[in-house]
């Protein structure tokens, strides 16, 4: 059997479920439009066949990522994750660099929550977009209530606790109307990693109808003013990072992002819903994508699968026009959850938001790779 380097798996314990119903969250879209929706809880016997698999997946001295999400991660409940990690520590005897990371809505966390993230060093992604006004419109309770101020509390009880954190912000409409306002509000939360997530239409949308819709100006206008704070920030040694205008800089430097989204190249990880089904992204775990489940498949068949084969074909380079693009390098197509269709051709939607972005900030992004450029070369000769 082949043995990878690298695996990345994408768990989902608690299925589609969620504490919360934020309007505009695409996962419950995908439930209501695949044949069972809700898959239950996983269970620790699940849960331990999954490591299993990544076990014999990955050899001595590689690296397993379990990036736990949901819906809401954390109803699956703590004492699944203590088995979890526990079980994965016992299976892997100090063989591979055993990393986590869990994007949450915090709005269960407690102090007990915060101390096993300190203990395992996971990495939490937090759901928080930006400014109270402009979180509290679509991230609300079952009962239509604002989420911002608990949310807010927990991210400071993780903090103060010392765990590691990232702020994710979905660009609604609304968000892209002011974004300034949204950039120093989520610097003001003394988190120095942002991730901007361009807001998604329903699956059977046919354009930027909903209330939260992120129409292609207002994209474009969002990206290049973020992009000038970000950049006065950097020139002013005041950094926060961005992961989509690091990926960028990493690009323009001939590097791998750290994204997809940001390669074009699909398939670089697998989904595994709570009853085992496995799909190849998260943005995929419908129907039609479905490749088999870890009971009966071991991750080397999954990864070499038809369907797997099939969904990595379709990457961002197959868009009409894309080839023929000065920005190609650093757009490959984008991510192809985001892309429409012309009877039957493919094309993306912020095609032009993203040319108007590039042409206004790549000088300063090549700016920034020559000077990474030299820096790295310094250290190197200094050791």
């Amino acid at each position: 059997m082949n043995t990878l380097n690298r695996l990345t798996l994408l768990i989902k314990p608690a299925s589609s479920a969620c504490n919360l119903n934020c309007r505009y969250c695409f996962y419950a879209d995908e439930a209501l439009n695949r044949s069972e929706g809700f898959r239950g809880m996983m269970s620790r016997e699940m849960a331990h066949r999954i490591i299993d698999r990544a076990m014999e997946a990955v050899e001595a001295g590689g690296t397993v990522l379990f990036f736990f999400q949901g819906g809401e991660p954390t109803l699956a409940g703590l004492p699944f994750f203590q088995d979890f990690t526990g079980y994965a520590r016992e299976k892997n005897a100090g063989k591979r660099l055993v990393q986590y990371t869990i994007q949450t809505n915090g709005y269960a966390l407690t102090p007990q929550w915060a101390d096993f993230f300190l203990a395992h060093q996971f990495l939490v992604g937090l759901s928080l977009d930006g400014t109270r006004e402009n979180h509290d419109l679509y991230r609300v309770t079952g009962g239509g209530e604002g989420t911002f101020r608990k949310v807010r509390r927990q991210l400071f009880m993780l903090q103060d606790a010392g765990v590691a954190c990232n702020l994710l912000c979905v660009v609604t409409g609304d968000a892209a109307r002011h974004p300034r306002t949204l950039y120093r509000a989520l610097q003001d939360l003394r988190v120095p990693f942002l991730q901007f997530i361009p807001c998604l239409e329903t699956l059977e949308s046919e354009g930027p109808h909903a209330p939260w819709s992120l129409t292609p100006e207002l994209y474009a206008g969002f990206l290049r003013e973020t992009f000038d704070l970000w950049y006065a920030d950097w020139k002013a040694c005041r950094y926060t990072s961005v992961r989509m205008f690091e990926d960028l800089v990493l690009m323009e430097l001939g590097l791998t992002p750290s994204t997809c989204a940001s390669s074009g190249a699909c398939g670089s990880y697998l989904v595994l819903e709570s009853d085992g089904s496995v799909y190849p992204c998260d943005f995929y775990c419908l129907d039609p994508f479905f490749l088999g489940k870890i009971q009966d498949m071991t991750i080397e068949q999954l990864l070499s699968s038809p369907g797997m084969q099939s969904f990595r074909k379709k990457n961002g380079l197959s868009l009409k026009d894309c080839m023929s693009c000065p920005h190609v390098k650093i757009c490959h197509g984008g991510c192809r959850r985001e892309w429409g269709m012309h009877g039957q051709q493919a094309y993306h939607p912020y095609c032009d938001a993203l040319k108007s972005f590039f042409d206004h900030a790549r000088p300063r992004l090549r700016e920034i790779a020559e000077a990474e450029r030299q820096a790295r070369m310094k250290s190197g000769a200094d050791r």
